[in-house]
């Protein structure tokens, strides 16, 4: 096809945008609401993964170290045996990092937690209790992988000296199930959206294509080719895509930092779930981009199959 020919067929296209421009505006609006939804559907699903990745990486193995007399005491462990317990923590899978923490620290932890709190005459209370400090030393432990946290349990309390292990293996457990069901639903509603999306405009491209049926039908009488045929469609409707695309990007960009910052607002609710929030400028591209991409895909698709039925004469 020649350069001229082709530069035609472009033209031809832009023109049919306007001489169309009310079921082209139609689905412009039905293309845009369905990037809109699939993209939020989408940025739900990163956020709420997110969140849960950060409040996983928060989940921590509570070690106290010692052993218990024939009358159940804590006996303290001396420090050949922390050290011992450190080096077998070490040795572990799945274990990130691990963190001495000593009966001193858990004291005056326990001492500011309740001054906290309100109570009156803390210093009082614990100056007896003090002299001889009754808490164990212990570590905290960060696995790697919150689905193995139980193993993990399992392993330590396996070890000498290793008086009580605390870990929150049913909210770990709740925290992987709501993962997984949180990825299904954001997966199917994407899905669901795009092939929604690709039957509206579809039938809405058949609708303007059909109007201009006998135009089509005179083209293939004079020996038009198929192609010749379809291209000024084929523009049209990525011009339709790629104009929601930008107008998606633009509405995306302005609700999402509005919501973010209405979330700010709330300090309790953001205290627990600010780290997993993503700034829309750190996925600012790859969001037009698929915007775009998938606004002239689903535009210039939907218009070059509706026409292809128009073809045969």
């Amino acid at each position: 096809m020649k350069i001229g020919s082709v530069n035609y067929l472009i033209n031809e296209g832009l023109e049919n945008v306007w001489r169309n421009k009310i079921m082209a505006f139609a689905s412009y609006c039905v293309l845009l609401v369905s990037i809109l939804l699939v993209g939020f559907s989408f940025l739900f699903a990163l956020n709420i993964n997110g969140i849960i990745g950060d409040i996983e990486g928060k989940n921590e193995v509570l070690v106290y170290l010692g052993d218990t007399d024939t009358g159940g005491e804590l006996i303290p462990a001396d420090y050949a045996s922390i050290a011992i317990i450190e080096s077998q923590l070490l040795d572990m899978d799945n274990i990130e990092s691990i963190t001495f923490y000593s009966k001193e620290q858990g004291f005056l932890d326990i001492k500011k937690q309740m001054q906290e709190n309100g109570e009156t005459n803390v210093d009082a209370i614990f100056a007896e209790i003090e002299k001889q400090n009754p808490l164990p030393d212990a570590y905290r432990v960060k696995v790697k992988d919150v689905n193995k946290m139980g193993e993990v349990v399992k392993n330590i309390s396996n070890l000498s000296h290793i008086y009580r292990v605390n870990s929150p293996n049913t909210f770990a457990n709740v925290l992987v199930e709501l993962r997984k069901i949180v990825t299904l639903i954001s997966l199917g509603m994407m899905l669901a959206m795009g092939l929604i999306s690709l039957v509206i405009i579809y039938n809405s491209a058949k609708v303007s294509v059909f109007s201009r049926r006998k135009e089509i039908n005179i083209m293939k009488y004079v020996g038009a080719t198929n192609a010749f045929i379809r291209l000024p469609f084929f523009v049209e409707g990525l011009i339709i895509g790629l104009l929601s695309g930008i107008t998606s990007v633009v509405i995306t960009w302005f609700a999402y930092d509005y919501i973010i910052s209405a979330i700010s607002k709330e300090e309790t609710i953001l205290l627990i779930i600010q780290n997993g929030l993503t700034p829309f400028e750190n996925i600012a591209f790859p969001i037009a981009i698929a915007y775009l991409a998938a606004g002239g895909l689903i535009g210039s698709l939907g218009t070059t199959i509706s026409v292809r039925r128009h073809l045969d004469v």
